[in-house]
């Protein structure tokens, strides 16, 4: 219709973004998944988003919605009303996001940061065992990526003192949520690890960067938080704190790159490469292209001239991904191989075993096409082969113990490894016998430490009752024994566990393909 305008009539434009449903094409209100949002969510989303927004308003808006939070959190909620606040959540952490970069002030920046690690705290509060899975999923999508904005925000504080405190509430808040999702998805047989998840905040297609404030690393370290998790599209880290040692210096600063099939993943510690670590670190890869194999697949690392050194993975054909450890950066890729040995096929029950350890660069023939599956494995051999497996740094200058162990020799480094990691000793205080046959009990109770420090649960002596020789097995190797038979690592033969018996190569690569699949879980 028309409207006449008289001379002095003010005009004023007002704008809404819910016509009536009948207008045509109302407005619909959602979140990025499709799920229904609050009013006063959409309309704090519209205000930040606005081209010409003050900073006191983006202050303002943050502030209504923790509010927002702080009180649909202390009231009693309905199932369904649940998951209209967790929609509610997912499109704050847009909010906060959007009002970060548009943030021009220290003040506002750290108001964004305070008000991500608040609101992260109210979810936290919904998280029962009555849930279903996928609610408390999204509780902890939601928690990893507002505390990603909370890091974002405090790497842009000049106040270190004010970083200092926000930090402090990261780690509180973040571990807390993260203990309260493993009671509910964690397996019966593990522990719960102190864990802080942090999603990364992406700026580029195929290119990610986060730095871990020294600060950060540091608390952790002496919070003793085990696992600092890094979610991002790409992949997932999963380090320790002290994975480039106790006293860093600097701020880390992680670079991941992807290049068509391949992967960079680059440390930095302030402006300096970081091209090995001393505690390695674990890497979860998507992976969505045709399998054959599952136990065939590997990562592997390129180095530089295109020259390719297997390092390892375990396929998950739910998730499409490889989880792999390495204790250096580079660029990874993944590949399906095929490794196979003439002597093992009288071998049925271990030639999965050996092949895909084989493949996984793990363990080694005797020649490309003979494994000697019967032969005994020596303990320096032995030591070897966990080394390898476990991706340890190998070649510190620490000295070990063992007279008999040279530093020519060339499982020295591994020996020194396994040792300095606590997961074998020697024969008596100065000797290790190298070249000796390693028993099938001393191999469980390394077995049983490697599985205790990936959190598994000790288990009762009682295990060890099925096995018709049980009780032959030494005192000191029980306690390691009674944890791997609970978790399918040993299972003897015929009713007996052999424990004075020396292991054969087969039987190693078989307990040691059990082992890597539960330390990758």
């Amino acid at each position: 219709g028309q409207v006449r305008i008289n001379n002095g009539d003010n005009i004023s434009w007002l704008y809404t973004y819910d016509l009536g449903k009948d207008i045509g094409n109302p407005y619909e209100r959602g979140d990025s998944s499709g799920g229904t949002t609050s009013d006063i969510i959409d309309r704090v989303f519209n205000t930040v988003n606005y081209k010409n927004v003050s900073q006191e308003r983006i202050g303002e808006a943050i502030d209504e919605v923790t509010k927002y939070f702080k009180d649909k959190t202390a009231i009693e909620l309905k199932p369904e009303e649940i998951k209209i606040l967790l929609a509610d959540g997912s499109k704050t952490t847009q909010i906060l996001l959007i009002s970060l970069q548009k943030a021009k002030t220290q003040e506002l920046v750290e108001k964004i940061a305070n008000s991500s690690i608040e609101i992260t705290q109210y979810l936290g509060k919904l998280i029962d065992n009555k849930m279903e899975h996928n609610i408390i999923e999204e509780i902890g999508t939601i928690s990893r990526e507002n505390i990603g904005i909370a890091l974002e925000a405090v790497n842009k504080l000049e106040d270190k003192s004010k970083a200092n405190k926000i930090i402090d509430s990261m780690l509180q808040v973040s571990t807390k949520i993260e203990n309260e999702l493993s009671k509910i998805t964690l397996k019966p047989n593990k522990l719960c690890r102190e864990t802080i998840a942090i999603k990364v905040v992406e700026k580029e297609e195929n290119k990610n960067n986060i730095v871990l404030p020294q600060i950060l690393i540091e608390k952790a370290m002496k919070q003793n938080i085990d696992n600092i998790k890094i979610l991002s599209n790409l992949g997932q880290l999963e380090i320790v704190p002290n994975f480039v040692g106790r006293d860093i210096g600097e701020d880390v600063n992680i670079n991941i790159t992807k290049q068509t099939s391949m992967l960079n993943i680059e440390f930095k510690l302030g402006d300096k490469v970081i091209s090995q670590f001393e505690k390695p670190i674990k890497i979860t890869l998507p992976y969505d292209k045709l399998v054959t194999h599952k136990n065939k697949i590997t990562t592997i690392l390129v180095k530089k001239g295109g020259m390719k050194e297997s390092t390892g993975g375990v396929y998950d054909e739910n998730t499409k991904t490889v989880k792999f450890l390495t204790n250096r950066s580079g660029s990874f890729t993944i590949e399906e191989e095929a490794k196979e040995f003439k002597d093992i096929s009288k071998h049925k029950w271990a030639e999965e075993a050996v092949e895909s350890m084989a493949v996984k660069g793990i363990i080694d023939g005797r020649t490309t096409t003979k494994f000697d599956p019967t032969s005994n494995i020596t303990r320096a051999e032995f030591a070897a082969l966990v080394s390898r497996m476990l991706k340890y740094q190998e070649g510190s200058s620490e000295q070990i113990p063992f007279q008999d162990v040279s530093n020519n020799k060339w499982y020295y480094s591994s020996v020194a490894a396994v040792y300095e990691n606590g997961l074998i000793s020697g024969k008596s205080p100065t000797s290790f016998d190298p070249d000796g046959y390693i028993t099938r009990e001393e191999v469980a109770k390394i077995i049983g430490k490697i599985l205790e420090k990936n959190s598994y649960k000790k288990q009762d002596k009682i295990e060890l009752d099925k096995f018709n020789d049980g009780s032959s097995i030494a005192s000191w190797a029980q306690e390691g024994a009674a944890i791997a038979v609970y978790n399918g690592i040993i299972e003897g033969s015929e009713g007996k566990f052999m424990p004075k018996q020396n292991a054969t190569r087969a039987e190693t690569a078989v307990m040691l393909y059990r082992l890597y699949d539960l330390i990758m879980d």
